[in-house]
């Protein structure tokens, strides 16, 4: 219980440390303007809990089937403005949910530490902080979970409610299953299909099947449109590879160490799979760094294979150099990469300094 209240404390640190380095840009939560990304979502979704069927074009679109949460609300007569909350309580679980997995493999509170700040400074926690009733931290536990979670039951029940938080789930399979072959070695073949990867796909059939069929008669004109982003839409290069920057930022290096710490068969899994599925999803969606963030639970796997290396050699420095690495994401510049535009994420205290934007504050809050 003792350790469980240090990981709190410290998922807590690395959290409120993120929303200093990365504070959510308050004052443009307007819900008059739905041209406003901070708030756009949030006006549509709102709307989805008093009546499900209410669609907004253009700013709920592709929300229409992530409808767990509002059919929550919806149906159990919830407060709706409670439901604007659900993306930062998930933040905090995602965030001290890495840590303690982390902790559990390591018995150590600094790598427990690296673990929540990677966390908290990933894109779905800046997402899902800055930019109401975005639900890429709800989407990331599950993504985390269904990656560790060793209950052939409990994967059955996070793979079939996950889509309907989030379609990305589904692209984020081949990173799920490749961290469960990686911790499931002692399993054989057929062991390895029955528990793990069985459930999974029963979990996310139901899902994938009505989808189909809204596609095939008309009634869900959305999967269209991803295709039509994939196959049509220009992209630029550089673009993406900021996109792909700006997921994880020094994370990276920790999914890297995952796929070198790898035997050879998983390595080249690593190498051709998972790339290939988060390169269509990152253009098919057109949220280039909100995409690429799905890759989180390589990072944890990659700190567990670093922590073992230097439990063997006893590097000190390659301790010290692993440890700035995983802090200086609080430092690096961090932003919200789309295929249209790139948003700039700023620290509290240059925003409070900032007299251009405390005259927006003002004008916005009748001050």
């Amino acid at each position: 219980m003792k350790h469980l209240l240090r990981i709190s404390f410290i998922a807590l640190a690395c959290y409120m440390a993120s929303l200093w380095c990365f504070c959510p840009c308050v004052y443009k939560w307007d819900f008059s303007n739905l041209r406003v990304p901070e708030t756009n979502r949030a006006f549509c979704e709102l709307l989805r809990i008093d009546n499900l069927s209410n669609y907004v074009k253009g700013g709920g679109d592709t929300i229409r089937w992530r409808l767990l949460f509002p059919v929550i609300w919806h149906d159990l007569r919830l407060p709706p403005m409670t439901f604007l909350a659900v993306p930062f309580v998930f933040c905090a679980l995602f965030i001290l949910y890495s840590a303690q997995l982390v902790y559990e493999r390591t018995k150590s509170y600094l790598w427990a530490l690296l673990a929540g700040a990677l966390a908290a400074t990933s894109s779905p926690v800046i997402v899902s902080s800055g930019f109401l009733a975005y639900f890429d931290s709800a989407l990331l536990f599950c993504i985390v979970a269904a990656s560790f979670l060793k209950r052939n039951v409990f994967l059955w029940v996070v793979a079939a409610l996950a889509p309907w938080i989030d379609e990305r789930f589904i692209f984020a399979l081949p990173v799920i299953a490749w961290i469960q072959w990686n911790l499931r070695a002692d399993l054989s073949p057929r062991e390895f299909f029955d528990r793990v990867l069985a459930p999974l796909w029963l979990g996310v059939v139901i899902y994938v099947i009505i989808r189909m069929v809204a596609c095939a008669t008309g009634v869900d004109t959305i999967t269209g449109g991803y295709i039509s982003h994939l196959l049509k839409d220009p992209h630029d290069p550089v673009k993406l590879l900021w996109g792909w920057w700006d997921s994880l930022r020094w994370g990276w290096l920790f999914v890297i160490a995952s796929i070198v710490f790898s035997p050879g068969l998983k390595r080249l899994y690593a190498l051709t799979l998972i790339p290939i599925s988060l390169t269509v999803l990152m253009l098919s969606s057109g949220d280039y760094s909100r995409s690429m963030g799905v890759a989180f639970p390589m990072v944890l796997l990659g700190m567990v294979g670093l922590f073992n290396l230097l439990s063997r050699r006893k590097n000190l420095i390659l301790l010290v150099l692993v440890t700035l690495l995983a802090l200086a994401n609080f430092i690096t510049p961090a932003h919200h990469s789309f295929r249209a535009y790139r948003i700039d994420l700023l620290p509290l205290w240059k925003q409070w300094s900032d007299q251009e934007i405390m005259r927006g504050m003002a004008s916005q809050r009748g001050w």
